[in-house]
């Protein structure tokens, strides 16, 4: 593995290509798929991610491709993130996130009025979770969704 800082540590078991499955709330089937990769960049002082997410709904099928770079803020104890993205209004929309990791482990990620919380496998090699509305009341539960993401490399 290419180096990473040690502020990085609770995020460390990201690292790797990620592919996942799930499905909106109120679906009898997965209808969420993605393909995910964290890699250290920048001597291992940031994180960057990549993702291709597509969403079949009754209507249509949505095809999402985003990057984003996380990086540590001391003073927050957070991974702040930009996420540049194929939803919005076009190229140079973007969206704020913050990622942490709590005593146990769990990966907790919050922008877009959601929350996500997801736990690791023993063997680290599975995360399982979902995004909710946060409290902000802004949030919208039909953008809610369960998740599995599966290590592949």
């Amino acid at each position: 593995m290419t180096h990473l800082d040690p502020a990085f540590k609770p995020l460390e078991k990201l690292i790797g290509t990620w592919e996942s499955k799930g499905r909106t709330l109120g679906a009898t089937e997965d209808n969420i798929f993605a393909t995910t990769t964290f890699e250290p960049i920048l001597d291992g002082k940031y994180i960057q991610v990549t993702n291709h997410m597509t969403f079949d709904s009754e209507n249509a099928k949505h095809v999402h491709d985003s990057i984003e770079i996380l990086w540590y803020d001391p003073e927050r104890k957070v991974f702040p993130t930009l996420v540049y993205s194929t939803l919005g209004e076009g190229p140079g929309t973007t969206m704020e996130y913050t990622w942490e990791a709590d005593e146990n482990g769990t990966i907790i990620s919050r922008g877009g009025a959601a929350i996500y919380r997801g736990t690791f496998s023993e063997d680290g090699n599975v995360l399982t979770g979902g995004w909710r509305p946060d409290d902000s009341g802004d949030g919208r539960d039909e953008a809610s969704y369960d998740l599995t993401m599966t290590r592949v490399s």
